[in-house]
């Protein structure tokens, strides 16, 4: 009896924990959730979503997302698969939402569950995914014109309809150029483009993407043009709109010192905007050579066998051009001079110009020789590069700390003046 009474009860707890068991595996308890209730989509980055089932299908499940919200499915967004997958004994699926041309801010896409055979709901049966919208994208070449001596980087840059110069690239962008019918420079002739390509490459992190150009040969009509123009990224070209420089005007030339013939007048600094990244305010404001009278000119003569500059200053350039003349004769080409005011690299033609202030000073003279450079951007516009003086009356702290002369702090100092032809 006692016997029969111990297999009743264990044959009952057998049933009692084996009918539990069977419950837990109820499809009729399991719950669909997403991962999350609230996911953000990057501007240009995929993003997944999650659905998690608490228990795993015996055999394929497949959810259908009930898809609402203000973002445009095809316009903000694609969503290659519409349907969460569950493979038998996996608890979770996930589809991928990426984005488009998502321009529109506080777009935003909802995801709900319909009603699925043996599952319940549980607190996350919806999602809500808030797309970041995409700022659009200015491109333009760095500067609008320069001399082709030797070799040259043309250089495309980017800027953020929002962020500015503080953006760079999610990804590799390809904008193609090409060569204007109006230009008289012939590839292949007169310069080449290195690597014969026909789009700049900016890569991704990257905010600059240049090609090269190389100096062939000319004829003896002198000095010829290539214009080079921008063309649209073939890859979401929604987002970008073309900068100030679409064209891009390259002189390719030889320059001689004939083509200088005649009076100059002074401009103004064209790379003053670098000044305030590298130096103090008290090492430039109202000490740089920038104050030019309505008289300033300085003459390009050929005298004999030699080439001179006349100067005809009454302002700042005075302080340089400290003499009643200056001979001057060319010396050499530096290569890849970086400008680090449009962060451009080109040649520049030195000439070594004899007795000019070295200093660069109105209270101080050490007369001596020092190299200039000379660039014609076209028949009435030059630029002249002061690399070469002991800066005296500005930057003078800086070079002390420094150790200058150096060479290599030649982009920092120097100034780039134009000077813009007088026509008698």
């Amino acid at each position: 009896m006692r016997k029969s009474t111990y297999l009743f009860t264990l044959l009952l707890t057998v049933c009692v924990l084996f009918s539990c068991k069977k419950k837990d595996n109820d499809p009729s308890a399991a719950k669909l959730n997403f991962g999350r209730s609230i996911y953000v989509m990057k501007a240009s980055a995929p993003l997944e979503i999650e659905l998690k089932a608490s228990v795993a299908p015996g055999s394929r499940l497949v959810v259908p997302a009930v898809i609402s919200g203000s973002a445009v499915l095809g316009e903000d967004y694609e969503l290659p698969v519409k349907e969460f997958v569950f493979e038998a004994g996996q608890t979770s699926a996930k589809i991928t939402a990426i984005p488009k041309s998502n321009l529109n801010p506080g777009r935003e896409i909802k995801i709900e569950l319909p009603a699925v055979s043996g599952y319940g709901t549980g607190d996350k049966k919806q999602t809500i995914i808030i797309i970041e919208p995409k700022e659009k994208i200015m491109y333009s070449f760095s500067r609008s014109t320069g001399s082709l001596l030797g070799k040259m980087n043309v250089t495309v840059e980017l800027k953020g309809e929002i962020s500015g110069i503080d953006f760079r690239a999610s990804k590799d962008i390809e904008i193609p150029f090409s060569i204007l019918a109006k230009s008289t420079a012939i590839p292949g002739k007169n310069f080449n483009i290195e690597g014969n390509v026909k789009s700049i490459k900016i890569k991704a992190g990257e905010r600059r993407g240049s090609i090269v150009l190389d100096f062939l040969a000319l004829g003896a009509d002198g000095s010829k043009k290539a214009y080079l123009e921008l063309g649209v990224p073939t890859v979401e070209p929604e987002l970008y709109y073309v900068g100030a420089f679409k064209t891009f005007s390259c002189n390719v030339t030889q320059l001689k010192f004939q083509d200088l013939l005649g009076k100059w007048k002074p401009v103004g600094i064209t790379n003053g905007d670098v000044f305030p990244l590298i130096f103090e305010a008290s090492e430039y404001i109202n000490s740089l050579p920038d104050k030019n009278d309505l008289s300033d000119v300085i003459e390009f003569i050929e005298d004999g066998n030699t080439n001179k500059i006349i100067p005809h200053l009454k302002g700042s350039l005075k302080n340089f051009f400290s003499g009643p003349e200056h001979s001057i004769v060319f010396d050499h080409i530096e290569r890849d001079f970086e400008d680090y005011s449009t962060f451009t690299t080109f040649d520049i033609p030195y000439f070594m110009v004899n007795g000019v202030n070295t200093l660069f000073s109105a209270s101080k003279i050490k007369t001596g020789n020092v190299f200039i450079g000379l660039e014609k951007l076209d028949d009435d516009n030059m630029l002249i590069y002061f690399h070469e003086y002991i800066p005296t009356d500005f930057f003078a702290k800086f070079y002390k700390a420094e150790g200058w002369p150096r060479p290599d702090y030649t982009p920092y100092y120097g100034i780039t003046y134009k000077f813009t032809r007088v026509k008698e």
